[in-house]
C-alpha cells in the first residue's frame, strides 16, 4: 500500500502506511525504516529546514555537455556498447542460418531457383523480383494457389464420395459392379485424384494405396469399356480417347504402385513385393501407348522398377532405350546404370565401354554431382578386376569339363596313351593360358589401383600445410585422403575406402556398384575389439542387405542380413532384424506359408494390398482416402519474413545509430573545446597542450618515457617514487590524453565514404599515440584502420605515409587477444602491407590467418591471394600448393574454375622460366608441357561454351595458338583479377599481354594495357613501375584523336602529377592546432576555433555550434523590413506579372527551338526531344505536357532517371487537373493517369523523399474519391516529413479533416481543424472562416439538423408515455456522459414494442438517431448546442467587423441580417463558405457547405452545378451528375417573363452540354482503359485520348505550333 501511494506521489499516505508496516514484526525492519527516512526527507525537505532538490532535479538543470560527459564519456559510454549486439543481426530470430545472409545472395538464390521451377521462359517475371519483399509476395502468392488447387481437389474428392456413398446406399442386396456408369467413373475420378496428390502435403502411402485400389476397382468394373461405349470408334477421335484413357489409367495405376513400394523402403523395408509386380505390369501395358512412351521420365521408372525386381536385361535395354531416344541432362549417371546392369549380367566388355563413356561425359562437365574423376577410375579399376577374375573362373571350368570328357571315355590303351599326352600338353598348355590370362587380367586393374592411389597422394602433397586442421564433417567423398598408406596394397586392406565409396553409390542409386562395394568391405574388415554394444561388421552386412534388396537380388539380401543378426551384440538390435528377416523370408518365392496367407495385415501395420482389394468400395474409401491435410506454416515463407523484418529492423538501428554517433561526436566537440577554453591562458600546463595540440618534441619524449613504465595513471605505482611533474600529470595529461582519444574515436565510429571523419580520426589518435598513450586493443585497431581508409579515400593522391602508420598500428594491435583472434583483422592488415609493397609480410600475415582459421569460409580467396604473392616473390613451389587449395576449396567470387586453371599455366610457365638451383631442364620441360596442357583446356572449354572470347572474325574460333598470344586474352583473366581484388596476379597478365601480342589489335589495346598495368603496381606498392607504366600509357594516347582518348590523356596526366608532386596533407593537419582541425571538418564553428566562449559574438554562429545561430529568432516579416527596401503592393504585383511574362516567353522560345529539332531528329533521339519539352511545359501548358509525358512512358522512353521521369509525369496530370478553368474542369483521364504515376513514383527513394509528391498523391486519391488511401499518405507525409511547419503544416491539417469528416471521423476531424487553427490560418482562410468550419463540423458530429428534428419529435412523444415506459429511460440516464456518448439501451428500437408512437428517425448522415435522455442522444445534443454557439459567436463577430468598416474583412453575406438563424437559414451564406472553400482547394469542406445551401429555400442554379463541380472534384461521379439534373429542374424568378423564360433555357442548356462533357470524360476513361483506337470524328481537338493515340513526333508538333517555328528559323519576321 505504501509503494502505490508513493507511485501516485501521495506521500503523506505512503509515510502513514509505512509506519502502519513497520509496527508488525518483520525481518525487513531496517530496510522500511530506510525508505521512510527517504521519503520524510522528500516530503518535509532536508536538514537545517532547507528545501531539498532531489538529483534529477540537479541534472536537468545541468547543461547537456556535462550530462553527456557522466553518461557517455564514462566507463559505461558509447564507445563501449556492442553495436552487433543491438542491431541483433548475428542472433535471427528463427534460427535459421539464410537469415544472416546478405539480401542480395538470398534473392540471387531464388531467382535461380524460380528459373529452374519453371519450364517454360521466365526471364520477363523474374524482372520484377528485386527485393527479399518481392520474393516473400511470389511466395504467399504460389502458396496460395497451392492451397486452392489442394482444397479444391479435396472438395470435389469429398463431393464425388458423398455421391459414391450415396450410390453404394441405395443398391443394398446388390452387386458392387452393377453400380452403374456413372458411379464406376466417380470412382475413377476419386482414384486419379488420389494419384495427384503427389508431392502435395496430402502424399501420404495410405492416399497412395488408396488410388491403387480404387484404380483397380473401376478397371474390374469395366472403366474402360464405359470409356469405349462413349465415344464412336468408327472415327479418329474416337481411338484416339480411348488410347489417351487407356494410356492414363494404366499409368497412373503403375506410377502409385511404385510409390507405395517406394514410400515403403524399395523392398529393404517391411513393405509389399506384389507393388512392385504390379507397378511392372501396368508399365507392360502402358509403354505400347505411344503418349506414354514419348515421355522419358515413364522410361526411368519403368528401368527402376525392372531394376528392383531383379529383371537385369529389362532393365539394361530400358536404359539403353534412354541413352538412344532422349536427351538428357545426366547421361552420365545413364550410362553409370547400364554399366552396373551389364556387369551383373557377365557383359564385362559392354560394362567397360559404358564406363569409358561415363567417364569421358564427365569430363567434359556433365558428370553427376556424387562422383568425381577418381571415384570413376576406381569403379573402372574394380571392373577390370572383376572381369579378370571371371576370365580365370570361365577358363578353369572349361579345363575341369574337358579332363571330365576324357575320364569317361572308354577307348584303348593307344587312345587312352594318346589322351595322356594331350592331356599333359593340355595342362602345360592351360598353365601357360592360365598364367598369361591372370597377368593381362589383372594387370589392367592394378596399374588403375596404383594410379588412383598415386594422384591422391600427389593431391595431399601439393596441399598447403594447415596447422590443426580437422575434415570437414560430412565429407565422405574423399577416399581416406588423411589417412596416411604407405603403398597401394595397404590402401586397397583398408575397408573404410570401399565402404566409403559404397556411401557414394548408394546415394546415387547405383546398388549394383553399392552392395559389391560393400560386400569388399565386409571382407577386408576383420572380426576385432569392438566398442560395448556396437559391431561395425553387423552395420555393414545390413547396408549388404539392403543393397541387394534394392537390386533385386532378394535370396542374398536374406543371407546378408542373416549374417547381420549373428554379428550383432544388441540383443534388441537383433530381434528387429530377426523379425525383418522373417518378413523377407516370408516375402521370398520359397518362403512363406499358409500362415502367411491368412493375416489381413503385413508386418509394418498396414493392411495386406489383396486383403485390401477385396474390400467394398465405401471402405476403401473410408480407410484409404483421408480428408485433406491442415498445411502448417511454409518454412520458406517463415525464412523470407525473418529476413524481411531483419532488414527493417537493421534499417531502424542503422539510422538511430548513425544520429546517435553524429550527436554524441558534434556534442563531444563542443565539450572538448569548451574544456580547453576554460583553462587558464598564461598556464602552461600539460592539459593544455595535449588538448589544444601543440605539445613540444621534449614534451612529448617525457610523455613517452612516463607512459612507457605504465602511465601516470597506473595503479602500480606507488606516489611517493613520483616527482611534482608527474603528479601534476597523474591528473591532467591522464584526463587530456582520454579525451583526446574518445573524441578520435567518436569520429572514426561516425565516419563514412563521404563525410572525411577516418582523416580526423587517424590525426587525433595518432597524436595520442605519439604522446606515448598506452591504448587496448580497440585503440591500436581503430588507428590502423583509420590511416587505411584515409589512404583509400584519397585515392590516386593517398599518401603513403598512412600504409606505413598503419603498419605499424596493427603491430601493436595484434599484441592484444582481441585483434589477434580475429579473422577480419589480419586480411585488413595484409591489405596494407600489399598495398606498401612489403610481400614478405604480407605472406607471413596470411600465412597466419589459413593456420589460426582453418574453418574460415573465405581461405579459397585467401590461398590464392597467397599464390600471387608467393608467385611475385619467386617460390613457386609454396605458390604452386596454394593455388591447388584454392581449386579445391572451390573459386572464390568472381572467378571460376576457368579461371583458376588459367591462372596455375601461368604460374607452371614462370616456374618453367625460372634459372636457378634445384631446377633442371628436364624439370623445366615438364613444367613448360603442364603448363601447355593446361592452357589448352582452358581454351578447349571456352570453345565448348562458345566463349566470345575465342571468337574471331566471322565468328570463326581462334586458333589455339593465336589465342594464347591475343592481348585480349590476357586483358580478360587480367580484368578478372583486378575484379578479384587480386591486383598482383592482374599487373602480371596485363604485362603478359603487352609482350606477347605484336598484331594490329594488340597495338590498339597497348594503353588500356598499360594504364592497367600501372595501376595494378600502384595499388601493390610499385610507384616506379607504376610510373613507367603510365608514361608509356600517355606516350601512345592521341589527345586530339577524339573526345573520349582527350578524357583519357587528361586522366593519366592528373594521376602522373600526383604520383610525382605527392601531398603532405596528413603532416600539414598534424602541425594543425586541435580546434582548428575540428573546425576543419565542420565539428564546431570557425570562431569557436580561435575565441573563448563568453566572448561577444555577432548574429552568426556561437562558440559551439556551426549550424545555428545563437541569435534570438526575429519575428516573421521581420527580416524584410530590415534588409529591404519597401515596395508598393501594385509595384511588387507589376515587376511579378513582369518577370512571369520574361520566364514564359523564355520558355516558349527554348520549347520552340527544341521542336525544330525534333522535326527533323529521328529514333532515340525523338524520345530525348520531346521529354525536355514536355518537362519545360509542365508549369505554362500541362495539359500538353502531360499528354506528351504520358505518351513517353506508354513506350517506355522514361530516360536515365525514371523516379524523376514519373515524379513530373504525376505533376502534370495533377496540374492538368486542378489548374483547370471554368466549371468544366479538367479531364478525368488526367487524375486516373496522376494516380498510376504517383504509385509508381513513389517506390523511388528520390521521389519519396520529398513532400511535394505526397501532397499530390493525397489530392489525386481525394479526387478519385478514395478517402481510406488519402488519409493514409496523409499520415505518411505528416510522420515523415516533421519539418514541415507554419501555413503547409495547416493546410494538411485542413485536408486531414476533411478527408476523416468524410470518413465519418469526427473527433479526429475537429482536432486536425483546431490544430490548423492554432498554427494559422492558411490562405484565403481566417480565424472566424475557420471558427465557422469547426461549427460546422461539431454539428455534422451532433447528427445535424435532422437529429435536432428527430430530438426535439421524440422529446415530445417521451414526454406523454406512461411512467411505466419511461421508468427504463430514466433509470438509463447518466449525468456523467462519456466522451462518445455511447451507452447501452439507448435506440429508438427499445421501446418500440412498448408504444407504436415512437419511431425511428435519422440524422444527416442516415444514421439512427438514439433517444433523448440516453447517453449518446444526450451526448449529440451537447454538440448540436455547441455548435450554435460557435456560429453565434461567428455572426456577432462578422457584424462587429461590419459596423467598424473594416473593407478587407470578407462579411460573408451578414450586411442583411440581424440574428443568427435568418443568416445561418440563408442559402447564399452557405455558398459564400463554399466558394471560400473551393478557392483553397478544400472540395470535401466545400462539398459540404454547397450541400448545406441546397437545402436551403432561395436555391438557384448556381448553387447547384457548384455542388456539383464539388462533388466531382471529389470522386463523387453518380452525386455530380444528380445535381447537375436538379440545377436543371430549379425554376426561378417570373416565369410569365419572357426574359426570364429565355434566360432560364440558356442556363439549361450549358448545364446539358456541362454534362455531357463530363460523361465524354467518363467515356474517355473507360477507352483509354480499353485500348481501344479513338474515332477522330468524335473526339475533341484536345482531347486527351486523341492526343495520346498519335504517334509521339506528330503529337509533339501537333502541340508544339510548328508552323510558327518554322517562320522563326526562316527569319521572316511574323505579323505583330
Amino acid at each position: 500500500l505504501a509503494k502505490a501511494h508513493c507511485r501516485c506521489g501521495q506521500m503523506e499516505d505512503a509515510i502513514r502506511a509505512c509506519k502502519e508496516a513497520l509496527s508488525y514484526p518483520t525481518d525487513d525492519s531496517d530496510k522500511f525504516e530506510n525508505v521512510l527516512s527517504h521519503w520524510q526527507e522528500l516530503s518535509e525537505g532536508g536538514e537545517e529546514g532547507k528545501e531539498r532538490i532531489s538529483a534529477f532535479e540537479e541534472e536537468v538543470k545541468t547543461d547537456l555537455p556535462s550530462i553527456l560527459d557522466r553518461y557517455v564519456a564514462g566507463e559505461k559510454s558509447m564507445l563501449g556498447i556492442d553495436w552487433d549486439a543491438i542491431d541483433d543481426y548475428n542472433k535471427p530470430k528463427t534460427g535459421d542460418s539464410e537469415v544472416g545472409k546478405s539480401e542480395s545472395a538470398i534473392v540471387a538464390s531464388y531467382r535461380k531457383k524460380l528459373n529452374s521451377d519453371w519450364k517454360q521462359d521466365c526471364s520477363e517475371y523474374l524482372k520484377s523480383l528485386h527485393t527479399v519483399e518481392d520474393i516473400e509476395a511470389y511466395m504467399v502468392n504460389k502458396r496460395r494457389w497451392q492451397i486452392m488447387r489442394e482444397g479444391v481437389k479435396g472438395i470435389a474428392r469429398e463431393h464425388l464420395r458423398n455421391d459414391i456413398y450415396d450410390t453404394f446406399m441405395k443398391m443394398a442386396g446388390k452387386m458392387e459392379r452393377d453400380c452403374g456408369d456413372e458411379t464406376i467413373k466417380k470412382i475413377a475420378l476419386v482414384g486419379f485424384s488420389c494419384a495427384s496428390e503427389a508431392g502435395s502435403s496430402n502424399d501420404t502411402v495410405t492416399i497412395a494405396i488408396g488410388a491403387c485400389l480404387l484404380l483397380a476397382k473401376a478397371f474390374d468394373f469395366g472403366y474402360l469399356d464405359i470409356v469405349k461405349k462413349e465415344h464412336s470408334l468408327d472415327d479418329d477421335g474416337g481411338q484416339e480417347a480411348l488410347k489417351n484413357a487407356e494410356a492414363r489409367l494404366w499409368k497412373t495405376r503403375a506410377l502409385s504402385h511404385w510409390r507405395v513400394y517406394e514410400k515403403q523402403g524399395c523392398g529393404a523395408g517391411k513393405g509389399e513385393r506384389v507393388h512392385l509386380e504390379h507397378s511392372l505390369a501396368a508399365w507392360d501395358k502402358a509403354l505400347k501407348h505411344l503418349s506414354v512412351a514419348g515421355d522419358v521420365r515413364c522410361w526411368m521408372y519403368y528401368a527402376r522398377a525392372a531394376l528392383s525386381k531383379g529383371d537385369y536385361a529389362v532393365a539394361a535395354n530400358a536404359y539403353g532405350t534412354i541413352l538412344k531416344s532422349f536427351r538428357l541432362s545426366d547421361k552420365v549417371g545413364v550410362a553409370l546404370m547400364c554399366c552396373s546392369l551389364l556387369k551383373a549380367l557377365g557383359m564385362y566388355d559392354q560394362a567397360i565401354a559404358y564406363m569409358f563413356s561415363a567417364i569421358s561425359m564427365a569430363s567434359m562437365g556433365g558428370g553427376p554431382g556424387n562422383y568425381d574423376s577418381l571415384d570413376l577410375a576406381f569403379l573402372m579399376a574394380r571392373l577390370h578386376e572383376e572381369h579378370g577374375w571371371f576370365e580365370q573362373q570361365k577358363r578353369e571350368q572349361e579345363a575341369k569339363e574337358r579332363r571330365r570328357t576324357l575320364r569317361k571315355s572308354r577307348k584303348s590303351k593307344e587312345i587312352r596313351e594318346i589322351a595322356e599326352a594331350e592331356g599333359g600338353e593340355m595342362k602345360a598348355e592351360e598353365r601357360e593360358v592360365d598364367e598369361g590370362g591372370e597377368a593381362r587380367s589383372t594387370e589392367i586393374a592394378k596399374k588403375a589401383y596404383v594410379a588412383v592411389f598415386d594422384q591422391l597422394q600427389q593431391l595431399q602433397e601439393e596441399e598447403p600445410t594447415i596447422e590443426n586442421e580437422k575434415e570437414p564433417e560430412g565429407d565422405e567423398n574423399k577416399m581416406n585422403k588423411n589417412k596416411k598408406h604407405a603403398n597401394a596394397r595397404e590402401w586397397l586392406a583398408d575397408h573404410m575406402i570401399w565402404l566409403k565409396i559404397a556411401d557414394t553409390c548408394s546415394s546415387a542409386g547405383h546398388h549394383i556398384f553399392a552392395a559389391d562395394l560393400y560386400e569388399q568391405a565386409l571382407k577386408r574388415k576383420r572380426r576385432g575389439k569392438q566398442k560395448e554394444g556396437t559391431s561395425e561388421r553387423a552395420s555393414i552386412a545390413i547396408k549388404v542387405a539392403k543393397s541387394f534388396r534394392r537390386c533385386g537380388q532378394f535370396e542374398r539380401s536374406v543371407d546378408a542380413l542373416t549374417m547381420a543378426i549373428n554379428e550383432e551384440p544388441d540383443s534388441s538390435k537383433k530381434t528387429k532384424l530377426i523379425s525383418l528377416c522373417n518378413v523377407w523370408k516370408s516375402q521370398s518365392s520359397a518362403g512363406g506359408g499358409g500362415r502367411a496367407k491368412r493375416n489381413t495385415a503385413g508386418a509394418n501395420g498396414t493392411m495386406l494390398f489383396k486383403v485390401a482389394l477385396m474390400l467394398p468400395v465405401g471402405d476403401i474409401l473410408k480407410k484409404f482416402v483421408p480428408r485433406p491435410a491442415i498445411r502448417q506454416e511454409d518454412p520458406e515463407l517463415k525464412r523470407l519474413k525473418a529476413v524481411r523484418e531483419m532488414k527493417s529492423r537493421n534499417g531502424k538501428w542503422k539510422h538511430l545509430r548513425r544520429k546517435l554517433k553524429q550527436a554524441a561526436r558534434v556534442e563531444f566537440a563542443k565539450n572538448y573545446v569548451g574544456e580547453l577554453w576554460a583553462l587558464d591562458k598564461n598556464d602552461d600546463s600539460m592539459k593544455r597542450s595535449i588538448l589544444k595540440g601543440t605539445v613540444s618534441g621534449e614534451l612529448k619524449e617525457e610523455l613517452v618515457v612516463a607512459n612507457a613504465k605504465g602511465g601516470y595513471a597506473s595503479k602500480t605505482v606507488s606516489l611517493k617514487n613520483l616527482d611534482e611533474m608527474e603528479l601534476r600529470a597523474r591528473d591532467e595529461v591522464t584526463v587530456a590524453l582520454k579525451m583526446l582519444v574518445t573524441m578520435g574515436k567518436l569520429c572514426h565510429d561516425s565516419s563514412a565514404a563521404t563525410n572525411g571523419m577516418h582523416r580526423c580520426a587517424a590525426t587525433l589518435l595518432q597524436r595520442a599515440a605519439d604522446c606515448g598513450f598506452v591504448g587496448d586493443g580497440v585503440f591500436w585497431k581503430q588507428l590502423a584502420v583509420s590511416h587505411f581508409k584515409s589512404y583509400v579515400a584519397s585515392g590516386v593522391a593517398g599518401e603513403r605515409l598512412h600504409l606505413e602508420l598503419a603498419s605499424k598500428a596493427w603491430d601493436k594491435a595484434f599484441e592484444h587477444l582481441e585483434n589477434a583472434s580475429k579473422v577480419e583483422c589480419w586480411l585488413e592488415a595484409s591489405m596494407v602491407r600489399i598495398h606498401m609493397g612489403d610481400f614478405e609480410r604480407a605472406a607471413q600475415t596470411l600465412g597466419v590467418l589459413v593456420r589460426s582459421f582453418p574453418k574460415y569460409k573465405g581461405l579459397s580467396s585467401v590461398s590464392l591471394t597467397s599464390a600471387a604473392i608467393l608467385q611475385r616473390l619467386g617460390n613457386f613451389e609454396q605458390a604452386r600448393a596454394y593455388m591447388y587449395d584454392a581449386m579445391n576449396r572451390g573459386a572464390p567470387t568472381p572467378f571460376t574454375h576457368i579461371d583458376l586453371t588459367f591462372y596455375m599455366a601461368r604460374l607452371y610457365e614462370q616456374w618453367s622460366a625460372k634459372a636457378g638451383e634445384g631446377v633442371t631442364d628436364e624439370d623445366r620441360s615438364q613444367l613448360k608441357k603442364t603448363a601447355g596442357t593446361a592452357y589448352y583446356a582452358v581454351y578447349t572449354n571456352l570453345v565448348q561454351s562458345q566463349s566470345p572470347l575465342v571468337l574471331g572474325p566471322n565468328n570463326v574460333n581462334k586458333s589455339f595458338n593465336v589465342w594464347i598470344e591475343s592481348a585480349a586474352t590476357w586483358r580478360w583473366f587480367g580484368e578478372k583479377a583486378c575484379l578479384g581484388n587480386n591486383f598482383i596476379l592482374g599487373g602480371q597478365l596485363y604485362e603478359q599481354g603487352l609482350i606477347r601480342d605484336r598484331t594490329i589489335e594488340g597495338r590498339g589495346l597497348r594503353n588500356v594495357l598499360c594504364f592497367g598495368t600501372a595501376k595494378c603496381c600502384a595499388r601493390y606498392g610499385d610507384m616506379v613501375g607504376a610510373k613507367k607504366w603510365l608514361l608509356e600509357a600517355l606516350e601512345g594516347t592521341d589527345e586530339y584523336a577524339g573526345e573520349g582518348e582527350r578524357k583519357d590523356s587528361i586522366q593519366m596526366q592528373t594521376i602522373l602529377e600526383a604520383w610525382d608532386n605527392p601531398t603532405c596533407r596528413f603532416k600539414d593537419e598534424m602541425a594543425l592546432p586541435i580546434p582548428k582541425l575540428l573546425a576543419g571538418y565542420s565539428l564546431i564553428s570557425p570562431s569557436a576555433a580561435t575565441t573563448p566562449v563568453g566572448t561577444p559574438r555577432t548574429l552568426r554562429g556561437d562558440d559551439m555550434t556551426p549550424r545555428r545561430s545563437s541569435a534570438p529568432s526575429t519575428p516573421r516579416g521581420m527580416a524584410d523590413s530590415l534588409f529591404r527596401t519597401p515596395v508598393s503592393k501594385s509595384e511588387a504585383d507589376a515587376v511579378s506579372v513582369r518577370w512571369g511574362r520574361i520566364r514564359r516567353a523564355i520558355v516558349n522560345a527554348a520549347v520552340e527551338k527544341l521542336a525544330c529539332d525534333l522535326k527533323d531528329a529521328g529514333g532515340m533521339e525523338v524520345g530525348v526531344l520531346a521529354r525536355r519539352i514536355g518537362f519545360m511545359k509542365i508549369n505554362n501548358d500541362p495539359e500538353v505536357a502531360a499528354a506528351i509525358l504520358q505518351k513517353l512512358c506508354d513506350v517506355e522512353q522514361f530516360g536515365d532517371n525514371i523516379g524523376h521521369f514519373y515524379e513530373m509525369l504525376g505533376t502534370a496530370h495533377t496540374q492538368a487537373w486542378f489548374e483547370a478553368k471554368g466549371m468544366t474542369g479538367g479531364n478525368r483521364l488526367h487524375l486516373l493517369l496522376a494516380k498510376r504515376a504517383w504509385e509508381k513514383g513513389l517506390t523511388h527513394l528520390s521521389v519519396a523523399s520529398k513532400p511535394m509528391p505526397w501532397a499530390q498523391s493525397v489530392a489525386v486519391n481525394t479526387s478519385m474519391g478514395e478517402y481510406e488511401a488519402a488519409s493514409e499518405q496523409l499520415g505518411t507525409l505528416v510522420r515523415s516529413f516533421p519539418q514541415i511547419e507554419g501555413e503547409a503544416l495547416s493546410v494538411i491539417g485542413m485536408s486531414a479533416s476533411g478527408l476523416l469528416g468524410e470518413l465519418g471521423k469526427y473527433e479526429e476531424s475537429l482536432t486536425y481543424l483546431m490544430d490548423s487553427l492554432e498554427k494559422g490560418p492558411a490562405h484565403p482562410f481566417t480565424e472566424l472562416d475557420m471558427a465557422f468550419y469547426i461549427a460546422r463540423m461539431n454539428e455534422r458530429w451532433g447528427g445535424g439538423a435532422a437529429a435536432e428534428e428527430a430530438y426535439n419529435s421524440q422529446s415530445e412523444i417521451l414526454a406523454n408515455l406512461s411512467p411505466r415506459v419511461m421508468e427504463p429511460v430514466e433509470n438509463n440516464v447518466n449525468p456523467e456522459l462519456d466522451r462518445e456518448g455511447k451507452g447501452d439501451d439507448d435506440s429508438v428500437l427499445t421501446w418500440e414494442s412498448d408504444d407504436t408512437r415512437v419511431s425511428i428517425m435519422y440524422d444527416d448522415d442516415n444514421e439512427i438517431v438514439p433517444l433523448p435522455g440516453t447517453k449518446r442522444g444526450e451526448a449529440m445534443k451537447i454538440r448540436r448546442d455547441n455548435a450554435r454557439d460557435a456560429y453565434e459567436r461567428v455572426f456577432e463577430k462578422l457584424k462587429d467587423l461590419q459596423q467598424t468598416g473594416i473593407t478587407k474583412q470578407r462579411l460573408m453575406n451578414v450586411s442583411e441580417y440581424s440574428d443568427c438563424r435568418s443568416w445561418l437559414e440563408d442559402a447564399r451564406t452557405w455558398l459564400c463558405y463554399g466558394e471560400l472553400a473551393n478557392m483553397g482547394s478544400m472540395f470535401i469542406l466545400a462539398s459540404d457547405m454547397f450541400q448545406e445551401s441546397v437545402k436551403r429555400e432561395n436555391v438557384t442554379k448556381t448553387i447547384h452545378c457548384h455542388l456539383a463541380r464539388s462533388r466531382r472534384m471529389i470522386g463523387d461521379t453518380e452525386g455530380a451528375k444528380i445535381a447537375l439534373d436538379h440545377a436543371v429542374s430549379v425554376l426561378h424568378g417570373d416565369l410569365e417573363d419572357k426574359n426570364v423564360v429565355k434566360r432560364l433555357k440558356f442556363e439549361n442548356k450549358k448545364i446539358v452540354a456541362l454534362s455531357k462533357v463530363w460523361a465524354t470524360d467518363e467515356k474517355d476513361v473507360e477507352v483509354y482503359d480499353s485500348g481501344a483506337k479513338v474515332d477522330e470524328g468524335e473526339a475533341k481537338a484536345g482531347s486527351l485520348v486523341r492526343r495520346l493515340n498519335m504517334g509521339l513526333k506528330e503529337l509533339v508538333l501537333d502541340c508544339v505550333k510548328v508552323r510558327e517555328v518554322a517562320d522563326r528559323r526562316s527569319g521572316e519576321p511574323k505579323e505583330g
